[in-house]
């Protein structure tokens, strides 16, 4: 089987030069001219790895890479092996020296594996040869959480989707049995690069519209279903937390379909209506906090945006200028994909470090009452909506979110302990629905 890679930003011919307000140019230094990024994955404040692609749409296929360890000052390129017939399906790197990248065999339509650096991409070592993929593989996903702990996804393979595990590197992989993975259904695959990770818990989606979660860094899994994909959309997928997570439906050509929201880890999805222009080429949540960016890449809907309630509302960054993938560690290092003007002439771009997520003029809740305020931490809620899940965020003066907590059934009175929280000005948030109120918190 041949599949069809649903990457929004892969439809587009464009190449630009022009600054957005706040991405800062870089220069990915893909001499290739139009070489967009495919991938990108940050470690710190300093390290991040990206990949490349052919943003002409002439089909042809390159294994470059390309990394910072100066924290986006300098890129130095190097290419993933030798061997063209392989190409990326996703990198998943630990520090500026260890990383894995996962790719598939575009020639014959599958086979593939996983290949290790440890030197900063000198060398590249495949994994578990003749023991995990074979011929009849379709690779997607590579994953690590730390040095040892990792985690690879591919389409199904004898029956199942070929899932394996490691605990040692990827010197050994063991694949996950039959009777821990919900059944595919006929004609079902996953696809390369798309899935959320918080924590342990690890989520990818399917060509038919479900979403596969594990909480036990993909030991076992459970599915639920989000939306009736037709062979032109995709979903793109990122979690705040463990709880909540939002997603948006979007189609090849990079148009806005519709968006769906979780509180409870993936259990169940409801769909919801964003305001403001929420990007489908990638997504991306800046770790810690209640923030999400989102890009456009497809002809007419070239641009970026933000979210800093959890994906309800979008403000514009930027339009008509191209952004493909994108990768955050911080807001320090939050680095968005572009297209490379040819040898040292960008390509990428990186935050300017402008913190996002607190509004200077807050919100008052008009339909909650929170006492006292100032207060030692220590507060109550009056909560008069009748939704049936409502969701209590407190984020600092940083845009990090430092308390988010999600309630089922309807609530009227609540007590809150924030006393271990430094003394300061936060923001607490309330989202009910598709509403959400914001209230300067004092912590004395």
């Amino acid at each position: 089987m041949r599949k069809t890679l649903l990457f929004a930003c892969s439809v587009s011919l464009l190449v630009t030069t022009s600054k957005a307000q706040t991405w800062i140019e870089l220069n990915s230094n893909f001499a290739t001219q139009s070489e967009g990024v495919l991938g990108i994955s940050v470690t710190d404040d300093n390290n991040a790895w990206v990949l490349g692609y052919d943003g002409t749409g002439s089909g042809a296929n390159f294994i470059d890479f390309s990394r910072t360890t100066d924290g986006g000052n300098t890129f130095v390129t190097g290419t993933v092996g030798t061997d063209t017939t392989y190409q990326f399906s996703n990198i998943s790197a630990i520090n500026g020296d260890t990383a894995w990248v996962c790719m598939f065999n575009h020639v014959a339509g599958s086979g593939g594996g996983i290949w290790k650096t440890t030197d900063g991409g000198v060398s590249w070592n495949q994994q578990g040869v003749g023991v995990i993929y074979d011929a009849n593989s379709f690779p997607d996903i590579v994953h690590f959480w730390d040095f040892q702990n990792g985690v690879t996804i591919g389409d199904p393979n004898n029956g199942y989707f070929e899932i394996w595990t490691t605990d040692d590197g990827g010197s050994n992989w063991a694949r996950v049995p039959q009777a821990n993975i919900p059944a595919a259904q006929s004609g079902e695959f996953g696809i390369v690069n798309w899935y959320a990770v918080y924590g342990d818990n690890i989520w990818f989606y399917t060509n038919k519209g479900r979403v596969f979660r594990s909480n036990d860094k993909g030991l076992t899994w459970a599915m639920s279903p989000m939306h009736n994909l037709t062979t032109t959309q995709f979903i793109n997928l990122k979690f705040f937390d463990a709880n909540n997570g939002i997603s948006n439906i979007g189609t090849t050509g990079g148009a806005f379909v519709t968006s769906y929201k979780t509180t409870d880890g993936g259990v169940s999805w409801s769909s919801y209506v964003p305001t403001g222009n929420f990007l489908t080429s990638d997504l991306v949540v800046v770790p810690g906090t209640a923030v999400a960016i989102s890009t456009g890449a497809a002809t007419g809907v070239e641009g970026s945006s933000y979210s800093e309630d959890m994906g309800m509302s979008w403000i514009d960054i930027d339009a008509g200028v191209q952004h493909t993938s994108l990768g955050a560690y911080s807001f320090n290092s939050i680095y968005c994909g572009g297209f490379s003007g040819g040898f040292q002439s960008g390509g990428i771009f990186k935050w300017d470090g402008t913190v996002l997520g607190v509004s200077e003029n807050t919100v008052d809740l008009r339909r909650n009452n929170l006492y006292p305020n100032p207060s030692n931490g220590r507060v109550t809620l009056n909560l008069k909506s009748k939704s049936n899940a409502t969701t209590v965020q407190v984020i600092d003066a940083m845009g990090k979110l430092v308390f988010s907590q999600s309630y089922s059934g309807t609530i009227v009175k609540k007590s809150f302990d924030f006393s271990g929280l430094s003394k300061g000005v936060y923001s607490l948030v309330v989202i009910s629905g598709n509403e959400r109120s914001q209230e300067k918190l004092v912590i004395q």
